[in-house]
């Protein structure tokens, strides 16, 4: 009688420990803001990193995505992963920012360097390069109490223009969007380098287009500008890739001190396979769209060798002054280190 009851009371304990809130584990469920275009690659591989998560952690660890552009855009993104006041909780545990978010979220980082124009080539190249400054990156994150918890290459920036042109010359004096960017650093820096540039709201931008007074062209990846419709506006795409357009999934340390120890080892090898997946899945992205912009009407202006060599000649010029005038943003050393990475690379 008394080993049944002693069953019984264990039992009932049990329940008590494992039900009872002040003892269970806490759930966690991390808002995440997030840049990413609606109906991409992108947020369909992070709804599925949501739902492996939660599998990996029997439901206790939740991701919720709200678009950044509906709480005011990158900026607001930034402002809203900060305590309102002491001892308030920040609306936002994370997001997924872009170069210029992660730009404005952690300046010393000079992550804005990656998309140096001309600099990074081929995504073999932007690996390489991530894998020899991840940690001292990564660690001016760490040092605002934000971990970055991963990496990804959205897409391989070129121009698009109403107008042809011949040379980088000509290109430089067309007048060229800026647009949907909360930073005028990029402006700023093509400024600098001698571009013709009027910073435009990505609603106004169409609008733009189609004046007679308005912008020639905007420079962005493949995808989003056939997703985005603006193809119909432009009638030339350069056949060359600018630069990389980084994203970039932080959350702040806070928020990662709440997940438990045990499932980290297994959502970072889940975060690492959606990653490799977007990364080996963007070269055939950006040769779908473009092929898809091509059919729509979109006329090549190719480049050839020589003057691939001559635009990256005068762009690298052009970075180093923009380095000086915004060195917080296009950070000379950095710079400096990348082109000797990508020489030992490129061997």
């Amino acid at each position: 009688m008394n080993n049944k009851l002693l069953k019984i009371t264990s039992v009932l304990m049990l329940v008590f420990f494992v039900t009872n809130p002040f003892f269970a584990e806490e759930r966690v469920v991390l808002k995440i803001a997030s840049a990413v275009p609606s109906r991409s690659p992108w947020e369909i591989e992070l709804k599925k990193l949501a739902v492996e998560w939660s599998k990996i952690t029997n439901g206790q660890v939740t991701m919720r995505f709200t678009n950044m552009q509906s709480i005011g855009g990158e900026k607001a993104g930034i402002q809203k992963m900060k305590s309102p006041r002491p001892g308030q909780k920040a609306p936002f545990d994370g997001a997924v920012f872009s170069s210029i978010g992660l730009h404005e979220l952690v300046p010393e980082a000079h992550v804005f360097t990656l998309s140096a124009p001309f600099l990074i080539r081929e995504q073999g190249e932007l690996e390489y390069v991530l894998k020899k400054l991840d940690s001292e990156i990564k660690s001016k994150f760490e040092a605002r109490d934000v971990k970055l918890l991963a990496w990804t290459n959205a897409g391989w920036v070129t121009f698009y223009t109403k107008d042809s042109y011949s040379s980088l010359k000509g290109l430089k004096k067309l007048k060229i969007a800026c647009s949907g960017f909360d930073s005028p650093i990029l402006s700023n820096s093509f400024k600098v380098a001698g571009f013709t540039i009027e910073d435009i709201p990505s609603n106004k931008l169409s609008q733009s287009l189609k004046s007679k007074s308005g912008v020639n062209g905007f420079f962005a990846v493949p995808l989003l500008t056939y997703m985005s419709g603006l193809n119909r506006d432009i009638n030339y795409g350069l056949g060359a890739r600018i630069c990389p357009v980084m994203g970039g999934l932080v959350i702040s340390t806070d928020a990662w001190n709440r997940i438990p120890e045990k499932y980290k080892p297994e959502m970072k090898r889940a975060l690492d396979k959606v990653i490799k997946k977007l990364n080996n899945d963007l070269e055939a992205f950006d040769v779908e769209y473009t092929n898809r912009l091509k059919k729509a009407g979109m006329k090549i202006i190719p480049l050839s060798p020589a003057q691939t060599k001559s635009w990256a000649s005068e762009l690298t010029a052009d970075m180093i002054k923009a380095s000086e005038a915004y060195p917080d943003a296009m950070n000379k050393k950095m710079y400096e280190d990348i082109i000797r990475l990508l020489e030992i690379y490129r061997k």
